[in-house]
């Protein structure tokens, strides 16, 4: 009987838990995880460097802009994963707009002298 009644506490926390998550529309930097590295390669006559990108967030979240300084490349890059925005704020949009979810992987590789930070700027948390 006791087990049955830690259960249920579990599950009731869990619940509340997610609920809670749910209503939490703030995005910190750290709900996503942004590595670079440098793969050794160079494209036209720049260093190359391949980015990650994971939602560390139990939500998924969607209009995620990083800082990118307009990222200049010499190798070219598909727009859907990343693409410098035209508002002048020199901050690309990952995964055209679509939502991330948790743990997602969004990666690219790109050429050129001096890596931007691609910092978490903001994003649209999605959850239900």
């Amino acid at each position: 009987m006791r087990a049955v009644a830690v259960f249920f506490a579990c599950v009731l926390f869990c619940m509340v838990h997610k609920a809670a998550l749910a209503d939490d529309k703030t995005c910190n930097p750290t709900d996503f995880m942004v590595t670079q590295t440098i793969t050794g390669l160079t494209i036209g006559g720049k260093q190359e460097f391949e980015v990650n990108l994971i939602n560390n967030l139990y939500c998924a979240q969607s209009n995620v802009k990083v800082s990118c300084d307009g990222l200049h490349t010499t190798e070219p890059i598909d727009p859907h994963i990343i693409r410098p925005l035209s508002d002048g704020t020199n901050n690309c949009l990952v995964n055209n707009g679509a939502p991330i979810s948790h743990a997602t992987l969004v990666a690219f590789k790109y050429a050129w002298d001096v890596p931007p930070s691609f910092s978490i700027i903001s994003s649209d948390i999605n959850c239900s």
